[in-house]
């Protein structure tokens, strides 16, 4: 039998004398606890969790290690409170752990320091999403990335659920299928959709009490557009990003992709039930798959958790590509909900801060995240061997979408444009053009300035 040799980081000794290392995060009173932080700290209120488990023992080697005490900075504002401590010069946290879109605001004014300057970040083992590393780049400067320490990056990547019992009762084909042979299209969903669409209380107004192709909310047409492989933004040789919506093939994505999401009779959004219920992403939604009338749900990884206790088949697959000979498949990452790691410029020891995350990351890479993937979500949670299967490919095909992170004139552009049609679509596109190329060398021009 061979032995595996597990490829670790270089690292020296060291000692830290009971050193407080502070991460910075939204806190777990913000008011959603699906997305606080569970990644950083162990929380003695989920005792026997598996994966709150791996957390505390993690946490506890690398403490032992280097004599170093991990700690969080709990906050509901935190990219304000960073901004205040940061310009005030104050040592309060040695790591910014929030979302991907807050870092990376803060990195644009100047705020954050580039992961490629500090010493003994291993940025292109492993351990470290690298694909987050070459698409979060500008310039070849990384001011935020994500790593194997991080769990909210996993929670929050956005996946396409189906009700089994529906694929079943109309005679529709088999999802795993369909992404396994490569032919898991917009075009197919829209057809699998106008088969289960229908009223089902015959009292001639369209609520959750009717069947639907999909259940979610207006965001989603960002889960599609990037699942057809549209960034907003490209990167050109030097690394620098280029605006990639003009052309005949995004506006066809964005056609199809409409068709689903702007009908009402095939699609039923969540602002449709709000306030009716404690949790309608769970309660109405989880419902209306339980009773078969919602086939497809496109949401956050986290639901795979947050649906447990549902009372019928589900299955896990990845956004549908715009054509077959599509490059593989695309699943975003939520811009607003994917927590990343980034380091402030007034942090006074790099090579502390260095050997912390890159210790954080290697050994989450052993403890946390098969915890999470292999023992929770696939294991625990996931309803079938298919659905682990998918997960592999889906953690494999995770993207990170600049225009929509920086908010470059066209993070809302989709949403907005949803019930205008793909002519209105193109005309935007041409009219807007320059000012989203605009906003973008505005944030260029400021990290070559920082650089």
């Amino acid at each position: 039998m061979t032995e595996t040799t597990i490829r670790r980081p270089v690292l020296p000794e060291s000692d830290f004398d009971g050193y407080e290392f502070r991460i910075i995060s939204r806190g777990r009173n913000t008011g959603n606890t699906h997305w606080y932080i569970f990644d950083t700290l162990y929380i003695e209120e989920k005792a026997g969790d598996v994966v709150n488990e791996a957390v505390a023992m993690r946490n506890q080697l690398i403490e032992d290690t280097y004599n170093v005490k991990l700690g969080m900075v709990e906050t509901t504002s935190h990219q304000s409170v960073a901004r205040t401590s940061i310009l005030a010069g104050s040592q309060d946290f040695d790591v910014y752990g929030d979302s991907i879109s807050s870092s990376s605001a803060l990195a644009a004014e100047g705020l954050m320091v580039d992961l490629k300057s500090i010493p003994y970040l291993g940025l292109e083992e492993t351990w470290w999403d690298q694909r987050a590393c070459e698409q979060l780049s500008i310039g070849d400067n990384l001011y935020t990335t994500v790593s194997d320490f991080n769990l909210m990056d996993k929670h929050g990547t956005w996946v396409t659920f189906f009700t089994k019992n529906m694929i079943d009762k109309f005679s529709l084909k088999n999802p795993y299928e369909l992404v396994r042979d490569g032919t898991w299209t917009l075009a197919e969903m829209l057809e699998m959709c106008k088969t289960v669409s229908f009223e089902v209380d015959g009292d001639g107004v369209l609520t959750e009490a009717d069947s639907y192709g999909t259940v979610g909310e207006g965001w989603n047409i960002n889960a599609l557009m990037v699942g057809t492989g549209t960034l907003m933004f490209k990167k050109n040789a030097d690394d620098l990003p280029e605006l990639n919506l003009d052309g005949e093939r995004v506006i066809n994505c964005f056609d199809v992709a409409s068709k689903i999401l702007s009908d009402k009779t095939l699609t039923f959004f969540i602002d449709r039930v709000k306030g009716t219920y404690n949790d309608a992403w769970t309660d109405c939604f989880g419902g209306m798959m339980a009773d078969d009338r919602a086939l497809f749900y496109i949401t956050g990884m986290n639901r795979v958790i947050l649906l447990r206790g549902l009372d019928t088949s589900f299955g896990i697959i990845p956004q549908p590509k715009y054509e077959e000979n599509q490059d593989g498949y695309s699943c975003v990452c939520s811009y607003g909900n994917t927590n990343s790691i980034s380091v402030p410029i007034i942090n006074t020891d790099m090579e502390r801060t260095g050997i912390m995350l890159e210790s954080l990351s290697f050994e989450s890479s052993l403890t946390t995240l098969p915890a999470y993937i292999e023992t929770s979500v696939k294991t625990k949670y996931a309803r079938d061997e298919e659905s682990a299967e998918m997960l592999d490919l889906i953690f494999a095909s995770r993207a990170f979408d600049l225009g929509l992170i920086f908010n470059w004139g066209s993070s809302g552009l989709y949403t907005s444009m949803l019930n205008s049609g793909a002519e209105t679509f193109a005309s935007k596109i041409a009219s807007s053009s320059a000012s989203y190329i605009a906003a973008m060398q505005k944030t260029v021009d400021l990290f070559e300035g920082i650089a």
